[in-house]
């Protein structure tokens, strides 16, 4: 029993940790895309109480980005071993479900299946997550009332505008962004693998 739950501890606790940690970044960019898109002639009361404002803008930004790195260094090799890894688990775990006529065999494998796909999906949702929440800085600041500010105001802006479109990933140990687009490809692989399998697996039956 109590090996089981240890198990599940180790398998899934560092996965827990990294929804977490995305989940509060994720909340930090959508604090800052709201106080970014407040930046107009309203905080403008003089150029010094300006540049404080922007400046602490930028640092949380710099933080955040700092932060993605961060996470993206943890959770790296991890990543990596996952999308390497899960076409294959679950390409052979599923045709283990089609070729296995016992329902009770079957079952364990079923299991792994959903859980593995649930795992991966949920990896890749929360670094997709992320990618696009550091890229809605931008348009946080274009929405707001840059337009209305002086010259040197509205270059700051434009500097914020150009770091936000280069969006922070996580990676899988700099082989592939972790995004869903990734996901997508996963599930092709593991059915293209499937296919092959099951179509050897027939012809030899037919033997």
């Amino acid at each position: 029993f109590w090996s089981a739950w240890l198990a599940i501890f180790f398998v899934y606790g560092p996965d827990c940790f990294y929804y977490l940690a995305c989940a509060f970044v994720y909340g930090q960019f959508y604090s800052l895309q709201f106080d970014m898109s407040k930046i107009g002639p309203s905080c403008f009361v003089d150029q010094t109480r300006f540049n404080i404002y922007m400046g602490k803008l930028i640092h949380r930004h710099r933080e955040l980005i700092r932060c993605v790195k961060m996470i993206n260094v943890i959770f790296g090799k991890s990543s990596l071993y996952n999308v390497v890894s899960s076409s294959f688990l679950i390409c052979l775990a599923g045709f283990n479900v089609t070729a296995i006529d016992n329902l009770i065999l079957m079952t364990p494998f079923a299991v792994f299946v959903v859980v593995t796909s649930v795992q991966i999906f949920l990896l890749c949702y929360y670094g997709d997550l992320l990618m696009r929440a550091s890229m809605d800085i931008s348009n946080a600041v274009i929405s707001s009332e840059w337009y209305k500010l002086n010259t040197s105001s509205m270059k700051c802006c434009l500097f914020i505008v150009m770091r936000a479109q280069q969006p922070c990933k996580i990676t899988a140990f700099d082989f592939r962004d972790i995004n869903l687009s990734t996901f997508a490809k996963i599930l092709s692989s593991a059915w293209s693998y499937f296919t092959l399998i099951k179509t050897m697996y027939s012809k030899q039956n037919s033997k």
